[in-house]
C-alpha cells in the first residue's frame, strides 16, 4: 500500500504488512486512519500521519474484499464473499457479524452506520442471478432484497446522506 501527496506527487509512505495483496482500502472521514483488507484475512489500520500500523485484526474470512468507515468513524465494516463484520473503530473488537446468505462481490455501510448493503449472486457459491440486499445493523435477521436488472453488481455505495444507493455492474 502506498501513500502519495496529491499536490506534488511525492511518495509519502509504503505501508507493508499484508501477506499477499491488499484487496481494499478506505480512509476514515477525518483522513487520519486508513483501513486495508487483504487476502491474508486481516484488516490493518494505519495512522496516516506517522504511517505505522496501528492495529491488525484477523477475521475468519476467505479474503477481505471491502472495508469502509462510517462518517463519524466509530464503526468499520468489513466483508468477504459470505459474511459481514462490524468493528468498533476505537476498541478494534468485532461488535457484530452475520452471514450474507449469498455470494457477495461488494458491500458498503451507510454513513450513519444504520444499514449495510451487500451485492452479488443469489447462490452461496456464485451464480443464480444478481442480488442486492439491505441489512439493518440493529436487526440483521430481516434483510430487504432489492430488485435489479444488473447482470453482476461489482460495486455499491451509499450517498453521503444515506438516502440513495448506487450500484455498478459489469454487463
Amino acid at each position: 500500500v502506498k501513500l502519495w501527496e496529491v499536490e506534488n506527487g511525492a511518495e509519502l509512505a509504503t505501508l507493508r504488512g499484508h501477506r499477499g495483496p491488499a484487496e481494499c482500502l478506505a480512509f476514515s472521514h477525518d483522513g487520519k486512519r486508513l483501513a486495508s483488507g487483504g487476502a491474508d484475512r486481516t484488516i490493518r489500520i494505519w495512522n496516516t500521519e506517522i504511517h505505522p500500523e496501528r492495529t491488525r485484526i484477523r477475521l475468519p474470512a476467505w479474503s477481505i474484499h471491502d472495508v469502509a468507515f462510517t462518517s463519524a468513524g466509530q464503526l468499520l465494516m468489513a466483508s468477504d464473499y459470505t459474511r459481514v463484520w462490524l468493528i468498533d473503530a476505537k476498541t478494534n473488537h468485532v461488535t457484530k457479524d452475520w452471514p450474507t446468505n449469498h455470494w457477495t462481490h461488494a458491500s458498503a455501510i451507510a454513513p450513519d452506520g444504520s444499514m449495510v448493503v451487500t451485492a452479488g449472486d443469489k447462490n452461496s457459491r456464485g451464480g443464480g442471478g444478481p442480488m442486492i440486499r439491505l441489512w439493518s445493523v440493529d436487526d440483521s435477521s430481516q434483510p430487504k432484497d432489492l430488485e435489479t436488472s444488473l447482470d453482476k453488481v461489482v460495486h455499491v455505495e451509499f450517498s453521503k446522506d444515506g438516502l440513495t444507493l448506487l450500484g455498478q455492474c459489469c454487463n
